[in-house]
């Protein structure tokens, strides 16, 4: 029953209805097996109410940014308000806190700002899940994540748009600037950019060829260089059991099973973002120390784990990783575009390699290596015997053509800079004209020069 009551009888938003009834029918045939025949109406004052998660009312957004985060005050205080500060009309920020202890969800809230939705899961989860948690709550057109100690460029926008116009892409690939930041563990690195260059050409591609492609390469593009429409996240969810991003495999798995849904992807060589490398990124606690993260919630186990099913290696690494997602995105894909064949002897030798820089970094005894070498070897061996080499080169299409940007590692205090934002200042004010997108050409992968890259 719905009541409804004049606003001069509403003392405060926390009024409350109170409903009794004091004589019931009995049923008839063809009603409710009860029915009210009289009520009194008393109101009284209701508790206050727990807070709610703040939720974007405007218009359907053209753009959604996305920013699963866990413990990251600590960053989100330095990018989120300049983040906010960078995006026009018709972009919301979506960040889903995942139960953090470190003040994260009050800071978001206190900015108050109608284009951010901020959200909790229900329980604490892994990062691939929070991810999800975030994609299935934002209402854009076009949408991608970031980590929450990475930043946008201002340019991003308008560079989907325009291969949005110019293509019938469902699935972009960009460029992105990697930046250290001033408190990074490894000193020698803190407060630099790594070099990049970059270029003006799209290339244009047939998703299933990506998708083949992709399978066999080591990595995938990083999270905030890649953006995706919400029709093909919602294929994509249609055939991964009603999730975008793999449970625990994340984007290793969903961008290569996105990528052989689309109709179209798009490889543009500009920087759309900031990346950033912080302690508390995967990334550094995967490469530099495995203990780096552990303050802020990283768990390695839990979000990368040492148990890759199929692939025959079962240690703790990002190749044994990123093979087992390549495997389940192509077992996924296989029904839907045709086989999409596995290059076992590649994988093989990547893994040997990443099991190597492990017993270097003294994660892994040689003594267990062998052993885990053994039993990857002799479980690979009949599919390496077996397969057939793929003429197909691996990766991501880079145009061979004038490139711009910067060759070599750049020191933040060389450009003044000492900040994952003032990165994004200068390099916007640097190459301002570079980011015009009258500038951009579109051409078939089959009609443009270009070079092969595994990323």
């Amino acid at each position: 029953m719905t009541a409804r009551l004049s606003k001069a009888l509403i003392v405060d938003s926390a009024t409350r209805l109170v409903v009794q009834a004091r004589e019931v029918a009995p049923p008839s045939e063809g009603a409710a097996p009860l029915a009210l025949i009289s009520t009194f109406i008393t109101i009284e004052a209701a508790p206050p109410l727990p807070p709610r998660p703040a939720i974007a009312t405007h218009a359907s957004p053209r753009h959604s940014v996305l920013i699963p985060t866990l413990n990251g005050r600590q960053t989100l205080e330095v990018v989120l308000p300049d983040l906010l500060s960078r995006i026009p009309d018709g972009v919301e920020v979506v960040v889903s806190d995942n139960h953090s202890e470190d003040g994260t969800w009050e800071f978001i809230n206190s900015l108050r700002d109608e284009r951010l939705t901020v959200l909790q899961p229900p329980e604490r989860v892994d990062y691939a899940s929070n991810a999800d948690w975030a994609y299935r709550h934002a209402r854009g057109e076009w949408l991608g994540h970031l980590g929450d100690d990475d930043q946008i460029l201002s340019s991003r926008f308008a560079v989907i748009d325009d291969i949005a116009s110019h293509s019938d892409a469902e699935m972009i690939y960009a460029n992105r600037i990697r930046y250290y930041w001033p408190n990074f563990m490894a000193t020698e690195l803190a407060n630099t950019l790594d070099g990049a260059t970059f270029s003006d050409t799209v290339i244009l591609m047939e998703g299933d060829e990506v998708a083949r492609r992709s399978i066999n390469s080591g990595n995938v593009r990083h999270t905030g260089a890649v953006v995706l429409h919400r029709n093909l996240i919602r294929r994509v969810r249609d055939i991964m059991g009603g999730r975008f991003m793999a449970q625990r495999l994340a984007e290793y798995t969903s961008y290569r099973v996105a990528a052989g849904l689309s109709a179209g992807v798009a490889f543009v060589n500009r920087p759309i973002v900031v990346i950033g490398r912080h302690d508390k990124s995967i990334g550094t606690s995967m490469h530099h120390d495995s203990g780096a993260g552990t303050a802020y919630g990283t768990d390695l186990e839990e979000n990368i784990g040492s148990h890759h099913e199929g692939t025959g290696f079962h240690f703790l690494g990002q190749q044994p990783f990123s093979f087992e997602a390549a495997l389940a995105a192509a077992s996924t894909l296989a029904p839907r575009i045709g086989p999409c064949p596995i290059d076992y002897a590649l994988w093989r030798e990547r893994v040997v390699a990443d099991l190597g820089n492990q017993v270097a970094k003294g994660r892994i005894s040689s003594e267990a290596a062998a052993g885990i070498q053994a039993a990857g070897d002799a479980a690979l061996a009949q599919a390496i015997e077996s397969q057939t080499a793929s003429p197909r080169p691996i990766g991501t299409p880079v145009p061979i053509e004038p490139s711009w940007g910067w060759r070599g590692r750049l020191n933040g205090r060389r450009i003044g800079a000492t900040s994952i934002t003032e990165v994004g200042d200068w390099f916007e004010t640097t190459f301002a004209e570079r980011q015009a997108t009258s500038s951009l050409a579109y051409k078939q992968s089959t009609d443009a020069m270009v070079d092969w890259v595994d990323a």
